[in-house]
């Protein structure tokens, strides 16, 4: 069995045969499962446990899911939230990104659709664990324009994202979230060319990396880089982001989603940058994204 990353899950939800369905389900695949009733149980069990993934629903008795996810958000923003709902409604998931969650069930949904988002959150856990330790230099700069090319390396990305926040003084974590999306997409999608039914087929982390590695230095794809460059004025904040992959229809992927669910698993970075940012657009072809947002003021004491 590969490496885990992610180990202790928590599910909270109000309705016991989504909680007893979710726990057999995830202890089957080995892990560590606690269940809670409603937000305020949530809270008590999140607290106690520490888990390293939350599944939950919205609509709740006592306290809903986002009051929850709000709550837990201020003590831990990195742990990893799923939602899960009933409601295909596209309002509900802008809240929920606008919380830092990763992603998006309606319910019912299949356990193929369960084990997708467990891959993808072993890939997010990764990520972050093998960016842990990277020396970035605290330089006491404020530059109002950053240039950077990024190889295909989606460890690069996260550096890369973590550099320029250093460089340009900017705190925002919706702004970070924001660009790491649109790089990796640009990386993976972009100038890969990798598809999501592709990603899908590699659920361990590792073998995805190294088809990752292995399609990067392919002749096809070797040469293909990514360019950024972000400018900043006050509190004011625009980016371009130019991959070299033949674009894609991103007017297609958005009108024939048949529905939330469908747009937040195939275009799931695409809808999580247009909430994280004031102003999305791509050029025609769609290998090129403008960006812009008003820089949020980090919390108290931050």
């Amino acid at each position: 069995m590969s490496e885990r990353f992610i180990n202790k899950i928590l599910i909270v939800d109000d309705e016991q045969t989504v909680r007893d369905l979710m726990q057999a389900y995830l202890a089957r695949r080995g892990y560590d499962v606690t269940t809670a009733v409603d937000g305020i149980f949530g809270l008590e069990r999140f607290e106690k446990d520490k888990p390293d993934l939350v599944f939950t629903d919205i609509v709740m008795p006592r306290m809903n899911g986002l009051e929850m996810l709000a709550k837990i958000r201020d003590q831990h923003p990195l742990v990893f939230v799923v939602v899960m709902t009933g409601f295909s409604d596209e309002n509900t998931a802008i809240k929920s990104a606008q919380l830092g969650v990763v992603d998006y069930l309606v319910k019912p949904f299949a356990p193929q659709r369960v084990d997708g988002i467990l891959d993808r959150m072993e890939r997010l856990a990764w990520l972050r664990r093998e960016s842990k330790g990277v020396i970035i230099e605290d330089l006491p700069m404020s530059l109002d324009r950053v240039d950077m090319v990024l190889e295909n390396d989606l460890l690069a990305a996260n550096r890369m994202v973590e550099r320029i926040m250093r460089l340009m003084g900017i705190r925002d974590d919706d702004f970070k979230l924001g660009l790491l999306e649109i790089l990796v997409n640009a990386i993976e999608h972009g100038n890969l060319e990798i598809g999501y039914e592709r990603k899908s087929g590699l659920p361990d982390i590792h073998q995805y990396m190294e088809f990752v590695k292995t399609r990067s230095s392919q002749a096809d794809f070797a040469a293909r880089r990514v360019r950024v460059s972000i400018r900043r004025t006050g509190d004011r904040v625009e980016c371009d982001v130019v991959d070299e992959g033949p674009g894609f229809d991103w007017r297609a992927t958005l009108e024939n989603a048949s529905g939330i669910d469908e747009l937040l698993h195939h275009g799931r970075g695409l809808l999580l940058a247009q909430v994280m940012f004031d102003s999305l657009k791509f050029n025609d072809r769609g290998n090129h994204v403008f960006m812009s947002k008003t820089l949020c003021a980090p919390p108290a004491g931050a």
